[in-house]
């Protein structure tokens, strides 16, 4: 049996352009938004999004400060949504 995941909404789709554009990682925006690196990859290249070469080793800027605080670029986004 295969497991489907359920589409990225708008607004994910926006969080995932954002935190890409700023640096940061498929594998932790993935993660962020609870879904697949694939699924996440997958919709950055159907909306155009020109995808960076992996890291090859180096740890991926994480998202959440160790302070708890969200990095400035998720912030703004949902500050501009509404949702913060």
């Amino acid at each position: 049996m295969t497991v489907r995941r359920r589409p990225l909404t708008v607004d994910q789709v926006e969080v995932a352009r954002t935190l890409h554009e700023h640096g940061h990682p498929i594998a932790a925006i993935a993660t962020h938004l609870d879904t697949s690196y694939n699924n996440v990859r997958q919709r950055l290249i159907k909306e155009g999004v020109q995808l960076r070469p992996p890291l090859n080793g180096d740890p991926p800027t994480p998202l959440v400060s160790e302070s708890g605080q969200y990095c400035k670029a998720l912030a703004l986004r949902e500050q501009q949504s509404g949702s913060a």
